[in-house]
């Protein structure tokens, strides 16, 4: 399996927070609201028989790749 560079992402991310008032609110509202979107295509698929959303998502850990 070929290992994701998610580097420039993150940087990206990170450069959109500092513009914020308050960077940390920022995250964690952004992260919230991602979980928040998981968590409801996991609740639909689920509903419909089917799998987990994309495991490539960015943030989905997958043990058996390396960081």
């Amino acid at each position: 399996m070929a290992q994701n560079n998610h580097t420039p992402f993150l940087k990206k991310m990170l450069l959109e927070f500092m513009t914020e008032p308050d960077p940390l609110y920022a995250m964690l509202e952004w992260l919230t609201n991602e979980l928040m979107k998981l968590e409801a295509q996991k609740q639909s698929r689920s509903s419909q028989g089917r799998t987990l959303p994309n495991p490539n998502h960015p943030f989905l850990w997958n043990p058996s790749q390396t960081i």
